[in-house]
């Protein structure tokens, strides 16, 4: 009987050390993201992109959360209409941009939470931009500062249409036409067109800028209407199966002053534009009476001779008492006296 119980102290103290050592095991196990170090995906706006968290776990799946990088912090990512979380065979968690948008361009973290355990990923990269290999390149961006000898200085007003040419190469056996242009504030825009292909790029540019025309017919660049912003240097370099030549233009831009924009000037200006609209009006009126006062006065008189009537008209001397002093005998003559009698 005392074996019995001793065989059984022993199966008990067996099962105890064996759920020990199993939950040892379980507090001992640890998530683990495995996403290397610089990984990077590149893809162009328009496209689905997925990137890659793989997740190294024990049995429970822990809760993935995707963060992208703002400065100092990582902002949290919630699905929408076009980014959703999901998990794939093989313990993989992803992030699905369906499509993806340039402005989703940046770093990204993975991280993973179980209970009280948490880990976070190395950073991942995602680059959206415009691909540009199909264009030859013929020269470097760095040549488009505006101190080419074929450099063009151009003024423009804000407001209205600008067309700027490109070059007066002949457009048979046309390969590309490149328009490249970095603005006043160091932003940059890419107009290109491919002719084999019959294919345009466009990146970072503004709506206001296009083509004038079809490129493969006039390559010519359109802004309008045109802006402050607008400032800044275009180059444009067209190749074909003869060679390539580019041109380079400088544009300022001055801002259209109108009639509402300088009456604006005016009344906002206060005691100053109160005082010039004083002077203008005082010398418009002393211009005025200077102009009334050299104009020869006249006066018209009545006569009668025997039974014929007519009006004579008499200039008035300069004097003015000798015109009143004429004016006087005039009215007083006896023929005039007559004249109203009868």
């Amino acid at each position: 009987m005392y074996e019995a119980q001793g065989a059984l102290v022993t199966l008990f103290l067996l099962l105890f050390k064996l759920f020990q050592v199993v939950g040892d095991g379980t507090v001992n196990c640890t998530v683990e993201l495995q996403v290397r170090r610089g990984l990077q995906y590149e893809s162009k706006p328009g496209d689905s992109l997925s990137i890659e968290c793989p997740v190294k776990y024990c049995t429970e799946k822990p809760a993935i959360n995707w963060c992208l990088i703002e400065g100092m912090s990582c902002l949290l990512v919630k699905d929408g209409p076009t980014r959703h979380t999901a998990w794939r065979e093989g313990n993989v968690a992803v992030l699905n941009f369906m499509p993806i948008h340039q402005s989703d361009s940046g770093l990204y973290h993975c991280r993973a939470t179980l209970d009280s355990l948490s880990s976070q990923s190395h950073s991942i990269s995602v680059i959206v931009r415009e691909t540009t290999d199909f264009i030859p390149v013929t020269h470097e961006s760095q040549a488009l500062p505006g101190n080419l000898a074929d450099n063009v200085m151009v003024s423009l007003v804000t407001g209205y249409r600008a067309v700027l040419s490109c070059s007066n190469m002949s457009l048979v056996n046309l390969i590309s036409v490149v328009w490249k242009i970095r603005l006043r504030d160091g932003a940059c825009c890419l107009l290109a067109y491919r002719a084999d292909l019959n294919k345009t790029v466009r990146t970072n540019c503004s709506e206001r800028m296009d083509w004038a025309a079809r490129p493969d017919h006039d390559p010519a660049l359109q802004i309008h209407p045109v802006r402050l912003s607008d400032e800044g240097n275009y180059m444009c370099e067209i190749v074909n199966r003869d060679g390539g030549l580019h041109r380079n233009y400088t544009l300022s831009v001055l801002e259209h002053v109108g009639f509402s924009l300088l009456l604006h000037y005016l009344l906002t200006g206060g005691a100053i534009s109160c005082v010039i609209i004083v002077t203008i009006l005082y010398c418009t009126l002393q211009h005025r009476v200077l102009q009334l006062s050299r104009q020869v006065p006249s006066a018209s008189v009545l006569t009668k001779t025997g039974n014929n009537m007519s009006l004579n008209t008499m200039a008035a001397p300069d004097n003015p008492n000798v015109y009143a002093s004429g004016m006087s005998g005039v009215s007083h003559d006896n023929q005039s006296d007559d004249i109203y009698e009868n």
